[in-house]
């Protein structure tokens, strides 16, 4: 946007000096992106300690061993579905058998849901 302005003159050689800019258009533009930028971080600053569900560091790290645990096995089963199914093999691991054209995606979702299921028995 084009926009005729009187700054001035010390303020804006002040501005160049302070940024490094090579130009009075850099010098600005960069001016009003940081005020901007300062002007979000202190709204966000409003909320600070507001949230009604706080998470410990502890909960946290738990939650994510979870899911890691989580992610490793189903890592296992794909590998396991997908050599299975690309080997022309009948059943797949944890006696799951699959019809004919079904994707990997779709027997690890089986077969990761059966283990979830038994390991929460």
């Amino acid at each position: 946007m084009k926009i005729t302005v009187d700054i001035p003159d010390a303020d804006l050689e002040d501005a160049i000096r302070l940024m490094c800019a090579r130009t009075k258009k850099e010098a600005i533009v960069t001016a009003i992106r940081e005020f901007n930028r300062r002007r979000r971080v202190a709204e966000l600053v409003k909320h600070a300690g507001t949230c009604k569900q706080q998470i410990r560091a502890e909960e946290l790290q738990s939650e994510r061993s979870v899911a890691s645990a989580d992610l490793d096995v189903r890592n296992y089963v794909a590998a396991a579905a997908r050599t299975s199914i690309l080997n022309g093999v009948d059943s797949l691991p944890f006696g799951y058998t699959p019809s004919s054209g079904t994707s990997v995606e779709h027997a690890v979702n089986t077969i990761t849901r059966s283990i979830s299921q038994r390991s929460s028995m």
